[in-house]
């Protein structure tokens, strides 16, 4: 027996009232007036106020008719058996969903259930299995034995990946037999994760089938995840302290209050956190004198899922960025001083950005130098020196995502051409402005503060607007460049989307005779950002991957691809490997919206007791009715046979 409304039981504590008021009551004695003491004694020995068994009765009565009205509060049924389908052979492909959060549930336990309840109502059938998790891991047709079946759905434990369950749902009509049998059924063993499940990625069924789906209890399990966590390592007094940024999520109803563990060689430190139903938080820590390159962080109570419990890192200094600054005449003393300059500039360590790994070159950079290893490359007025498939290496770089900086020069119209050759946007060039000494000078007057480059130098103490311009190209952008500097109508910074890396055009050159950029205060930080924020940088940086996906970088021959979460280093790349955290949230897709792209068939068969549908189950309401009425009855009876007694 089971309740549709298991809370109202609590009343069954009620039924103590009725005893604790019966031993608490006496009858009062009747007062009589003798005229003697003789009869008085007399009256005396037998007036004492006592319980009889009728009043056992009345109580009893009483406490019976308090349970049936929690009963009846309650509502107490019976599910019924699932019931026999079919006697003959039918054809039945159960499909289960192997992608990460199914790890959530007990998978042994979950599948003997829905084994029972598929046998119970085809025990004659012919049952296939097609286990998915972002693709098809093993597809079983109706011919195969049933134990073999069985045996193999047990066997292959959910996966660390995301679901993609389409091509299963589209290989489901091939694993039945093309002969006409009495019935076919489609059994899906799923949470139904709104990840993994959302309808207009699902084809639908290519066999006429009635689909039934049977879900593991977990969609309202607790669960907090550790998204992710970004260490910075910082030299101070001879020692290296962490900062740690750790994000995280409470995907729960209810608030949660638990401690991180984070632990880096010999260094632990343990921090309490509350976080609200359903907050996203942020802790920030900061980890002295530590001695190691990898580190975790941990839940100190772990819940349901724990694959997002725990999360690795790289606590170890940050790869450099790699960066080549090619000039294009290794003879030309000016472009030296240049070269010098502006690569020691970069070479700077600066707290809180990453270190830069400058190489100095002439053109051939293009033939003996993989220009792929590079993050940025910054030319001085040295394009106009390669060769056309030079240029065009160059094109296919910045599409890759690396980042080209052009300073402009007295060979500026051959190094635009040279460029609009190799396939960038033409940018025309209309002469110089100035080069008559320091007499004639102009300034920025005009910034896209908007732009995630130039936005650090929107506040009123940045020179950016400050320097003196001597000698410019007066340069003429296309539609498809963006203006990030400019004074007056003279364009000063260039910008160009190519793929997924960029080009800037900077209209002035580092030579003193052409402008004080190079001494400005802001010239640093900007040529330092142009290689921060390019997209070669952050695939530079430490690389996150999910276990169970390619790592997208070689591995050396001694280096064997991670089977569990772990923190790798491939050269001077770090490489964060751990699960996944988009099965992090339980939430489910309706049952109903699933089942319309897969069939018309409304059928469903819940692993929760406390969701049966109310055409699946027996009612005890009105037996417990009955038994309320005969309690009633039965205490009217004996109040009025006390009364005649009386």
């Amino acid at each position: 027996m089971s309740f549709a409304n298991s809370a109202f039981l609590l009343g069954l504590g009620a039924l103590a009232v009725p005893l604790i008021l019966h031993l608490m009551s006496r009858e009062k004695p009747r007062r009589v007036v003798f005229p003697t003491i003789r009869y008085i004694k007399k009256g005396q020995r037998v007036q004492h106020g006592r319980r009889g068994i009728k009043d056992f009765w009345v109580m009893l009565a009483r406490m019976l008719i308090l349970a049936a009205i929690v009963l009846l509060l309650a509502d107490p049924f019976i599910p019924r058996p699932v019931a026999v389908i079919s006697k003959d052979a039918d054809q039945v492909v159960v499909m289960v969903d192997l992608s990460a959060s199914m790890r959530a549930a007990n998978f042994d336990e979950f599948v003997a259930n829905a084994r029972k309840q598929i046998e119970a109502a085809h025990p004659n059938a012919e049952v296939g299995a097609i286990g998915s998790a972002d693709g098809v891991i093993y597809a079983l047709p109706v011919t195969t034995p049933n134990l073999d079946v069985w045996a193999t759905i047990l066997a292959d434990k959910p996966r660390s990946t995301v679901g993609n369950h389409s091509d299963a749902i589209s290989r489901i009509g091939s694993l039945m037999t093309t002969e006409e049998g009495p019935g076919r059924h489609v059994y899906v063993l799923s949470d139904l994760q709104a990840v993994d499940w959302q309808p207009e990625r699902l084809g639908a069924l290519d066999v006429a089938a009635s689909v039934r789906i049977i879900a593991p209890p977990h969609s309202n399990s607790r669960n907090v995840a550790i998204l992710g966590v970004d260490a910075e390592s910082v030299e101070r007094d001879g020692t290296r302290n962490l900062r740690l940024t750790i994000r995280l999520r409470n995907f729960w109803l209810e608030p949660v209050d638990t401690s991180l563990i984070v632990r880096v060689g010999s260094v632990n430190q343990l921090r309490p956190v509350v976080l609200q139903a359903g907050d996203t938080a942020t802790v920030t820590l900061t980890l002295p004198d530590v001695d190691g390159s990898k580190g975790t962080v941990e839940l100190a109570s772990m819940d349901e899922y724990v694959d997002d419990d725990v999360f690795h890192f790289w606590a170890g200094p940050q790869p450099p960025l790699h960066v080549a600054v090619v000039a294009n005449s290794a003879t030309d003393r000016s472009k030296q001083s240049e070269v010098f300059f502006l690569s020691n500039a970069l070479s700077i360590s600066l707290p809180g950005t990453p270190m830069m790994a400058v190489t100095s070159r002439g053109p051939d950079i293009m033939w003996d130098t993989d220009i792929a290893s590079f993050q940025s490359v910054f030319l001085l007025d040295a394009i106009a020196d390669f060769s056309e498939a030079e240029a065009g290496l160059l094109h296919e770089y910045c599409s890759n995502g690396g980042t080209l900086v052009l300073f402009a020069g007295n060979r500026t119209a051959d190094c635009l051409n040279r460029l609009a050759d190799a396939g960038f946007n033409r940018i025309n060039f209309r002469g110089f402005y100035g080069g008559v000494g320091r007499f004639r000078s102009s300034m920025v007057d005009s910034a896209d503060t908007a732009h995630p480059l130039i936005a650090p130098f929107a506040e009123d103490a940045a020179d950016l607007t400050l320097f003196p311009i001597y000698k410019a190209a007066r340069l003429d952008p296309g539609k498809k460049h963006e203006i990030l500097l400019a004074a007056g109508e003279l364009p000063l910074l260039i910008r160009e989307q190519v793929g997924r890396g960029e080009l800037y055009v900077i209209g002035t050159s580092l030579s003193a005779s052409w402008s004080e950029l190079p001494t400005a205060i802001c010239f640093l930080p900007l040529v330092r950002r142009m290689v921060e924020l390019s997209t070669a940088a952050d695939d530079r940086r430490v690389l996150n991957r999910i276990l169970g996906k390619p790592l997208g970088i070689e591995l050396p021959d001694e280096t064997v691809a991670p089977t569990s979460p772990d923190v790798l280093r491939v050269g001077d790349q770090p490489v964060q490997v751990n699960y996944t955290r988009e099965e992090s949230d339980f939430t489910a897709v309706s049952d109903a919206a699933v089942r319309a792209h897969l069939t018309t068939q409304d059928v469903l068969l819940m692993a929760d007791e406390r969701e049966v549908p109310e055409n699946e189950r027996d009612s005890l309401q009105a037996h417990v009715a009955w038994a309320l009425i005969a309690g009633l009855f039965i205490e009217l009876l004996l109040a009025n046979f006390r009364r005649k007694e009386a």
